[in-house]
C-alpha cells in the first residue's frame, strides 16, 4: 500500500464523502467504527481531514484590473499572430502553388497524359509548397528563441 493512497479507491471515496458530510448515517458509522479500529485508516482520514481544512481556509487573491487588463492584451496578441500567421500560411501555400502550377501548365496541358497523373501532380505540388511553408515558419519562430544559436561546434 502506497502512503498516499493506502487504501483501494471505493474505501477513499467513502472517507472524503464522510468528510464531507455526504454519507447516510449507517455508512458514516461504519466509517466511524473503521477509523476506531484501524490505525492507518485513522492516519490517512487525518491527512485527509487536515488537508480539507487546509484547502478550505485558503483565500482567493483578488487582482488589481491592471493584471486583467494585461491578461487580457496578451491573450488577444497571442490569438491575433495565431491567426495572422494561419492567414499568411494559407496564402502563401496558394499563391507558390499557383506559381508552381501555371510553370508545369505546359505538361499538364498535354492531351496524352493521364488526368489521374495530372490530380497527383497537383496533389504533390500542393504538399511540397505547404511542408515549404511549415517549415519556413518554424525555422522563424525557432530562430527567436533558440538559446544554441550562439553555439559552435
Amino acid at each position: 500500500m502506497s502512503e498516499h493512497q493506502p487504501f483501494n479507491e471505493n474505501a477513499n471515496i467513502k472517507i472524503m464523502a464522510y468528510l464531507d458530510h455526504e454519507l447516510s448515517a449507517a455508512e458514516s458509522v461504519q466509517i466511524e467504527r473503521k477509523i476506531a479500529e484501524d490505525p492507518q485508516y485513522r492516519k490517512y482520514f487525518n491527512q485527509l481531514q487536515k488537508l480539507k481544512e487546509v484547502t478550505g481556509a485558503m483565500k482567493f487573491k483578488i487582482l488589481p484590473d491592471m493584471y486583467w487588463d494585461e491578461y487580457w492584451q496578451h491573450v488577444y496578441n497571442r490569438l491575433e499572430r495565431g491567426i495572422s500567421w494561419i492567414l499568411i500560411s494559407l496564402g502563401a501555400i496558394v499563391v507558390l502553388s499557383f506559381a508552381i502550377w501555371t510553370a508545369v501548365s505546359d505538361l499538364l496541358a498535354d492531351q496524352t497524359i493521364n488526368p489521374f497523373l495530372k490530380c497527383g501532380i497537383l496533389i504533390l505540388i500542393v504538399g511540397i509548397v505547404t511542408l515549404f511553408v511549415s517549415i519556413l515558419r518554424e525555422k522563424l519562430m525557432v530562430r527567436k528563441v533558440d538559446k544554441y544559436k550562439e553555439v559552435e561546434r
